[in-house]
């Protein structure tokens, strides 16, 4: 018993030898010059760019790894793809039938730099240019074809790719200027179908940013890639501690990137999101709810939306000037009861349709559109019921009308400027010519005041090094 436990022990020594000098030719194999470049070329033939391999390596139990590879950008400089390392598992008996079974592709850390080309497509490296001739001088690297391989030279091999995942990538979408449209981070995709022009899997990402004014996090996004159609579909994420679900469609291979969303959210935190787009902290509190549907492509957008806003506050500049003058405290703080807005998009603009902001005692109603710069050309009409009539001047109410509804005053008023800076003639139709006139017989009086005093310093000359007083400004009105 013991002689064949030790001969079984010699044959399992042998055995594991054999493996591990088979494991070490065979990477000596393939890190030689010759294979490296051969290997380098066909991966370039295959996407149609350039591909470069740091270093390569092969394990029973890792497979073929491929450390430092580099994708080049098919026009313009810099590289489509990076990735530190990059695993293959693979099946050894098919191989001697011409056909190359991978059971998993593990690509880690890939950092993509997809750029849209000048007709406003996204394009694989492999669709856009067609496989590079093979130069003369690489040929000469590979050996001579055993003569049973010779006879079947002319079958294509046959590949075949059971599963592709992804790791911790980041992927970033820049537009034909390269400015960055949409990018991806901490990404994790499991693809369990690859087939040569379809791809169908699960992708998850950590965060994202649209326009890097928009940003989402724990997108869960299953997707379909069949014949240059990008599909997501059920798609979830975080927006503003809020939830947004959306249905999404790209056609990355026809011109401009025709594409479709219809998108649903609801919860967001309205501060929070104005925040991160860059707009002034405490001007718009509640949470956000809506829907938008949009279609089109690259520089031609249509669709519609409606919005929403809970529990909502909002503080406009103009209001907050004229409640202090005024010391009407729901000019200068609006807590809504209702917030709302119904809008169209296309021809470059945001048409609003309808906009309401009502609180107890006042309402706002806007309507106009929005230019692509964010140029503002609304028609607006502030109603107020007795409650603050009672607090207007006589002066001020005269310039307001009767409302829709009983016991209330309205007044039409523009709105100009950008989202950023809005502007409005609000003060001026509010205070009218009247008050410009008792303004400037406020004015006068302070004016003649001041030269009464001067009078009767009239005879006090100021001494030669002594220096004049400097001459006061006159003071001016403005009203935005």
């Amino acid at each position: 018993m013991q002689k064949l436990a030790k001969g079984f022990l010699i044959v399992f020594c042998a055995l594991l030898a054999l493996v591990a000098l088979g494991t070490l030719a065979l990477n000596l194999y393939i890190q030689s010059a010759p294979v490296q470049a051969h290997l380098e070329r066909k991966l370039s033939d295959a996407v149609g760019t350039p591909v470069r391999i740091l270093r390569t390596s092969v394990t029973p139990w890792g497979g073929l790894k491929m450390s430092g590879m580099t994708v080049a950008q098919p026009e313009g400089s810099g590289n489509f793809l990076e990735a530190s390392s990059s695993s293959v598992f693979f099946e050894l008996w098919p191989l001697l039938q011409r056909q190359l079974v991978l059971d998993d592709i593990v690509i880690e850390n890939p950092k993509i730099t997809w750029l849209q080309n000048s007709g406003g497509q996204w394009r694989l490296p492999s669709e856009t240019h067609p496989k590079a001739r093979e130069p003369e001088e690489n040929r000469v690297l590979e050996s001579a074809p055993p003569a049973g391989e010779a006879r079947a030279k002319g079958e294509p091999w046959r590949v075949n790719v059971k599963r592709l995942r992804i790791r911790r990538g980041s992927f970033e979408f820049r537009d034909a200027r390269e400015q960055r449209v949409i990018t991806f981070d901490g990404v994790n995709v499991d693809c369990p179908s690859v087939l040569p022009d379809e791809a169908e899997g699960v992708a998850t990402s950590e965060k994202a940013a649209v326009r890097d004014t928009v940003f989402l996090e724990n997108l869960h996004a299953p997707f379909r890639f069949s014949e240059g159609a990008l599909t997501l579909h059920e798609t979830s994420m975080q927006i503003a501690s809020g939830h947004l679900a959306a249905d999404f469609a790209l056609q990355t291979n026809a011109k401009h990137s025709p594409f479709t969303l219809d998108a649903h959210f609801d919860g967001v935190d309205a501060e929070r999101l104005v925040n991160e787009a860059g707009g002034m902290p405490g001007h718009l509190i509640g949470a956000l709810a809506g829907w938008i549907d949009l279609s089109g492509r690259s520089g031609s957008i249509r669709g519609s939306g409606h919005l929403e806003l809970g529990g909502g506050e909002v503080q406009l500049d103009f209001f907050q000037l004229l409640g202090q003058v005024l010391h009407i405290g729901d000019l200068m703080r609006l807590q809504l009861q209702e917030a709302r807005t119904d809008f169209r998009v296309g021809e470059e603009r945001v048409y609003v349709d309808d906009l309401t902001l009502k609180s107890p005692n006042l309402e706002l109603e806007a309507h106009g559109e929005i230019a692509q710069a964010g140029e503002l050309k609304l028609s607006a009409r502030l109603t107020v019921n007795q409650r603050i009539t009672h607090q207007l001047p006589s002066f001020i109410d005269a310039n307001f009308q009767p409302g829709t509804e009983p016991e209330t005053r309205s007044i039409d008023f523009s709105v100009g400027g950008t989202l950023g800076k809005p502007r409005t003639d609000l003060m001026d139709r509010i205070l009218g010519v009247k008050i410009q006139k008792e303004v400037g017989t406020l004015f006068q009086s302070i004016f003649a005041g001041k030269h009464k005093a001067a009078d009767k310093k009239k005879d006090k000359k100021p001494k030669p090094d002594e220096p004049l007083p400097p001459i006061s400004p006159a003071p001016s009105v403005s009203a935005e």
